[in-house]
């Protein structure tokens, strides 16, 4: 005599169960270089690229508007050594100090000490470096 029987479910192996703890430290990991990651970002999340929330304050996002008007700025100027005047131009950058370097040829460069007013945070300093192709790139170092 043939006996049917109808299989709804197999049996649970022993391999299903060991994969969890593997699947949880996995993703602890990835939390936690998440959080080291967002840390990292926070201490400046403007050279970063990172101006946004949560990990940006809003004096962030008001230093990212003001380097956004800064890259702008020395992207239009005509030439290397005009870069520092025309922020000063502009009122809400102070321009400090500024190195011009090979300001003819392409190689050339500018590094500028700047200096912001933000709103709820007083003032932020920034090194900023201008390359002969229009390239920005900067750091926040103390006032």
């Amino acid at each position: 005599m043939e006996r049917r029987a109808l299989i709804t479910a197999e049996p649970r192996s022993g391999r299903a169960r060991r994969r969890w703890p593997a699947v949880l430290a996995a993703s602890a990991a990835v939390l936690g270089c998440a959080f080291v990651t967002a840390r990292v970002a926070a201490t400046d999340p403007v050279g970063y690229g990172l101006a946004f929330w949560p990990i940006a304050s809003a004096a962030d996002e008001a230093e990212d508007r003001l380097m956004a008007a800064v890259e702008s700025t020395a992207r239009t100027a005509a030439g290397l050594a005009e870069v520092p005047e025309a922020l000063g131009v502009t009122g809400e950058v102070e321009v400090l100090s500024a190195d011009v370097r090979d300001a003819g040829s392409t190689d050339g460069s500018v590094l500028m000490r700047i200096r912001f007013r933000v709103q709820g945070d007083g003032q932020r300093c920034r090194e900023v470096m201008v390359r002969g192709n229009a390239e920005v790139s900067s750091r926040r170092v103390d006032c």
